[in-house]
Formats: structure tokens, sequence, C-alpha cells
């Protein structure tokens, strides 16, 4: 095998797996920052039928069904460029999966769709669980992905038999430290950064249309959230970053730290300033033209997360067990870098599908779908 079917094979899954991540968590952050903003024990039937709700509504099932979409890429990409890899791994890589889709047919034929659909049928309260019910069944789905991948990282609760992984104890494949870490680092970066993404979306709107009362005052809720979230991502990795005492410590070195560090510094300064021009402009943004960088930085933070916290680096596909060059793909690296080709002309097409249906509805509204006699 020629080392550059590896790197070949590691640049397509990458960033297949990059774009999942990102739209993954804007999914989540948009269904929390929807569900705090709108879901509240005061919620009216106006305000769920107000146009702003209805816009970030709509992204958010755009954001969703993208990543559904990534997500079957990735899967059938691991099972082509890693195809000895998921016969010594598919023991616990199957169950995982199978437990992330369950949960996910489930909460698509009920929630879901009661979110997305039935509005106009269902009750304020009735609405309102099924938003949270949204919420926790995300996570969930996103739990077991992120066990999967810190179970990478310290294969525990496995051993392996006969060339194969298989689990023998349950509890400790589903408590590993790291995926509690990983977990809240992950939950954490959605919510701001989709607040970055609200932000710079809202700043493009306003470029064409004054920003209604309620989306100020949802924008500023999303960025209150945002500063939160940051400023707990940020304590947070200093304890862990400094406390060696933990039975899981995360191998970042000291560079790499200061470095996000002051990036998250930066991103709060950025919050704060939006926020004192929601107050200062009489709820208009100002400087649009530099508040308009935040949608892209908001796609951006969950990439670079990925990046920096995966094992791309790394010459193992399960830590100190099993060797990414020994269960790559035999392809040769001229039909990987083909296929690399096409993924990006794929990726192009829903990054740009997904900003332009998402713009449109920011700029021109979405049109409400009520029964027949009903004013929305």
């Amino acid at each position: 095998m020629e080392i550059s079917s590896l790197f070949f094979g590691r640049i397509q899954f990458e960033l297949t797996v990059v774009l999942f991540y990102s739209f993954t968590a804007l999914s989540i952050g948009l269904a929390f920052l929807l569900t705090v903003g709108f879901a509240g024990k005061r919620a009216t039937q106006s305000q769920l039928n107000s146009e702003t709700f209805r816009v970030w509504l709509r992204i958010f099932a755009l954001a969703l069904f993208s990543a559904f979409a990534l997500g079957f890429l990735t899967v059938v990409e691991m099972s082509v460029i890693w195809p000895t890899m998921i016969e010594r791994m598919g023991n616990v890589f199957g169950p995982l999966m199978f437990f992330a889709v369950v949960v996910f047919v489930v909460l698509k034929s009920t929630a879901l769709d009661v979110m997305l659909f039935g509005k106009q049928r269902a009750s304020v309260v009735q609405y309102r669980w099924a938003m949270w019910i949204v919420l926790l069944g995300l996570a969930l789905v996103a739990y077991f992905i992120i066990v999967f991948d810190s179970w990478t990282r310290q294969p525990a609760g496995t051993m392996m038999i006969d060339g194969r992984y298989r689990i023998y104890e349950w509890f400790e494949l589903f408590a590993q430290p790291g995926a509690f870490i990983q977990s809240l680092e992950f939950f954490l970066q959605a919510i701001y950064s989709t607040a970055g993404l609200l932000l710079g979306f809202s700043a493009w709107q306003s470029k064409f249309r004054p920003l209604r009362d309620d989306h100020v005052k949802f924008l500023k809720r999303a960025l209150k959230w945002g500063g939160v979230s940051l400023t707990l991502h940020v304590v947070s990795m200093w304890f862990l970053y400094t406390n060696s005492l933990l039975p899981y410590k995360l191998d970042v070195n000291r560079v790499y730290f200061l470095t996000w560090l002051s990036f998250c510094v930066v991103i709060f300064l950025w919050f704060f300033m939006a926020y004192l021009s929601l107050k200062m402009f009489k709820g208009q943004l100002k400087p649009r033209s530099a508040l308009i960088f935040a949608a892209p930085v908001g796609m951006m933070i969950p990439a670079l997360a990925w990046l920096t916290n995966s094992d791309f680096r790394s010459e193992f596909a399960v830590m100190n067990a099993l060797k990414a060059a020994d269960v790559i793909t035999s392809t040769p690296f001229t039909w990987l870098a083909l296929g690399l080709i096409l993924l990006l002309t794929f990726f192009v097409l829903i990054i740009y599908g997904f900003v332009r249906l998402s713009g449109y509805a920011m700029t021109q509204g979405v049109v409400p779908v009520v029964k027949t006699g009903v004013v929305p």
C-alpha cells in the first residue's frame, strides 16, 4: 500500500466528518436556542407564529437534514475507506450507530414532525414539550457518536477476541470520562458557534430590511447564551488542562491551549460588542460590514474544534492498538483523489444550498402555512 493512499483517504474522510460535525453542532445549537428562546413557561401561540420563529425554524431544518445527509455519507465512507477497521470494530461501532439511528428515527416520527409541521395543530404546551424532546433526542444521538470517537482514544469496556473488538462491559463503554468531557465541549461549542451564525445572518438581514423587535429579543438572548457557554468552555478547559490529578488527561500542548483560549476571548468580546451595539443603536446591528463575518466564523468554530481534537495527525485508528495504515483500503490513491474531488463538489453544493436558502429566509421571510380561516 502506498502512503499516498493513506493520505488521500484520511483527507477525504476528515473533510466529511468536519462538515458532519459542523452541521450537527449548528442543528443542536439552533434547537437549544429556539427551545430556550421560544418554549419558555410564558410562550404564546403568537410567539410561535412569529416570522422570527418561522425563519429560524426553517434554518434549523436545513441544518438538521444537511447533518443527516453528511452522517449517512460518513458511515458509507467508513466502510469504503476503512473496510478492515469496520471488520475489527464493527461489534462496537454497530450497536452505537444502531442506538443513534433508532433514537433519530423515533424522534423523526414523533416530536420532530410536530416541531416542523404541527405548530398549527398542537397546543402551546404540546409544542413546547415537542421542542424539548427534540433537543434531548439530538443530544442523545450526538452522545452515541461521541462515545465511539472517545472509545478510539481510550478503548474502555472492550477486549480483542479473534482479531475483533467485543464489548464485555457496557457501562464502561458509555461512562467513559473522555466521552463526558468531549460531550461537554461539543454542546458548549454548539451554542456559541450557533450564536455566531445568528449574529452573522442577522447582520445580513439588516442590510436589506430592519430587524423586527422579536428578532432583536431573540438575538440578544442568543448572544447572552453564547457568552455564557463560551465562558463555561474557557473555565472548563482551564480546569481540565491544568489539573493533573484527573483520570482523563487531554493530550494537548500548551501552545495550542493558549491559542484556543485567546480565540475564545476574542469571540466573547465580539459577542459582547454585538450585544452593546443592539443596545446603543435601537435594536439594529452596526457596523454591519464587520458583524457579517460572524456567519462564517459560526461555521468555522466546530470545524476547527474537530480538526484540532481529532486523531488525523495520529498513526493509530484505535489508540496504541490498531494502526491506520493497516486498515486503510487498498484502492489506488488516484481513485481516492478522484473521490475527493467529487466530494468537494458535493460539499460546495451543500454549503451553497444551506447559505442560499437560509439567506433567502432571512431577507424574504417565510410564508406561514395555516389552516383555512385561521389568521397567523
